[in-house]
């Protein structure tokens, strides 16, 4: 080989892909920067500000009406269970609690100026305004208070005029939520506006490394053509002689470069090629059974898609059909009707989130983009804090939680504490939706190990039978053919909970019986 002096062509591609490269990183940088904030405040935007503007026009128009029913309560509306003393009692009982709940979880978003506005006018309409409605509610509850004169001009005396008791604190109040109003408002246009600005800055960005690589190529491409392709040439030649069986063939180069040492190597690996024929016939068995294993593995999957994809018609059938009912339909269904297709569209929409969220971070497990932080983890309160989210969906069935560990220390251990919470919600969510009505969950710790702790969730469902045991935790089976429940879910979160349970370190174990309940037991470990 011979010896090579000055900018060689490795050089001279190692400096253009270079450049390339580091333009390519502080773009992709930029444009991750730009995306993430653009991303943080789309959430902001969708999921606080937006509905937090929502619910506070409904809270302001619930009080602008409630200044016209107790008016109509006193003046107009004499008898029992008239239209609007129905709908003043409705707004008291049930429609501003409802508002109140769903700012609830929003408010702690807010910044501290505006939750204390949120509070002042919350304390204004429960301690003053709602305590004067009920004042006047009770004092001409029946027909007959009306003919009660002093108690009728008291009453009078505070809704006849806006300056009144009752009509002055209810526009006192109107205008206090007029000005938490437009602050949320102003918060969602500068969101917006931000967007607008990056977007802005993420296309001139997205131009400029697109010129820089236009250019970087065209230099590339050049310096190439110029010094690779002659030599190349030849090369070319040499192994059309080695395709046609000519073991033979030399090269000879003078470019006193990279490829001159390609050519020499290329004369070494023509003298190698009968030794290595022997062992290329064994590299070509190996190959096939990898092709073998890849093909059943792409099968497997394709069968899982297809899964997949039969779950997700069923929740897009019920809405399409139940919208397009209400569509169609809206004016001549009654309340309770409405109410059940909104129940409907609101079941079909949990279960499109949960199979979409888990169908999420199963990708990410396969792809390896999954990221795993593990630490010491207050296992307890994990479970307390799944308890709490699942009471509600408990509720409705009549379930009863019963956590043995309650009252006793806390447990710790040390894991990802978002995937274990991902494997204690799918289980949790799995006991409540297999269970019989008014059943009961029992989930316990066990901490004797040294080692690990097992974590056990029992229901009182419907059970499994071994066959069906066997099923789980796998891919390639659909969930049709797995038990008689007619409430099926894909067997992802199962699949999901394996996959993040043994992420962890832990193993997963199924025990159950048909008509006797499950339990689902699972281990991590208590130390690093």
């Amino acid at each position: 080989m011979s010896n090579r002096r000055g900018f060689t062509i490795f050089k001279k591609l190692a400096l253009g892909f270079g450049i390339t490269i580091f333009a390519i990183i502080i773009g992709s940088y930029y444009t991750y920067s730009t995306l993430k904030k653009n991303i943080e405040t789309i959430s902001c935007i969708a999921n606080v500000d937006a509905p937090s503007e929502q619910h506070l026009h409904d809270m302001y128009f619930l009080i602008s009406n409630s200044k016209m029913l107790i008016k109509n309560w006193v003046f107009i509306e004499v008898k029992d269970n008239t239209p609007n003393k129905k709908a003043l009692i409705q707004l008291h009982h049930n429609q501003f609690p409802a508002i109140k709940e769903k700012l609830s979880p929003l408010i702690k978003y807010w910044s501290s100026e505006e939750q204390i506005v949120y509070n002042t006018i919350i304390n204004k309409i429960e301690d003053s305004l709602f305590v004067k409605h009920k004042y006047i509610m009770n004092n001409l509850k029946h027909f007959e208070d009306y003919d009660r004169p002093m108690i009728l001009i008291e009453a009078m005396s505070m809704v006849e005029e806006d300056n009144d008791d009752v009509m002055a604190l209810s526009n006192r109040i109107l205008k206090d939520l007029n000005i938490l109003i437009n602050k949320i408002s102003e918060k969602f246009k500068k969101g917006k506006e931000k967007i607008e600005a990056s977007n802005t800055r993420f296309k001139k960005t997205v131009f400029v490394i697109g010129l820089s690589l236009m250019i970087l190529s065209i230099i590339v491409g050049l310096i190439l053509a110029r010094l690779i392709i002659k030599p190349i040439n030849k090369l070319k030649k040499a192994t059309q002689e080695i395709s046609r069986g000519n073991l033979d063939v030399y090269v000879s180069l003078n470019s006193n470069d990279e490829i001159q040492v390609l050519g020499d190597n290329f004369d070494i690996m023509a003298e190698n090629l009968r030794i290595n024929h022997r062992k290329l016939k064994e590299a070509n068995k190996k190959l096939l059974s990898s092709q073998k294993k890849l093909e059943k593995a792409n099968t497997t999957k394709d069968k899982f898609f297809s899964i997949i994809a039969h779950d997700l018609r069923a929740p897009f059938s019920a809405f399409v059909s139940v919208s397009e009912a209400m569509a169609n339909n809206f004016d001549m269904l009654s309340d309770s009707r409405k109410k059940s297709f909104a129940k409907n569209i609101n079941t079909s929409a949990t279960q499109l989130y949960e199979l979409i969220e888990n169908l999420l971070q199963w990708s990410q497990t396969q792809s390896n983009r999954l990221e795993f932080n593990p630490e010491k983890t207050n296992i307890t309160q994990l479970i307390k804090d799944n308890i709490s989210i699942a009471q509600t969906q408990a509720n409705s069935k009549e379930i009863v939680f019963n956590f043995l560990d309650l009252d006793k220390n806390d447990v710790y251990a040390y894991c990802d504490k978002n995937q274990i919470n991902t494997v204690l919600r799918n289980l949790i969510s799995n006991a409540l939706k297999y269970s019989y009505k008014k059943g009961k969950i029992t989930i316990s710790i066990d901490d004797t190990s040294d080692q690990n702790i097992l974590i056990r969730i029992r229901d009182t469902g419907i059970g499994l039978s071994t066959e069906d045991i066997d099923k789980l935790f796998r891919i390639d089976v659909s969930t049709k053919y797995i038990g008689n429940s007619t409430e099926k879910g894909t067997g992802l979160g199962l699949i999901l909970c394996k996959e993040f349970v043994e992420i962890n370190g832990g193993n997963i174990f199924v025990e159950s019986k048909i008509n006797q309940g499950s339990i689902f037991s699972f281990t991590i470990p208590k130390n690093k």
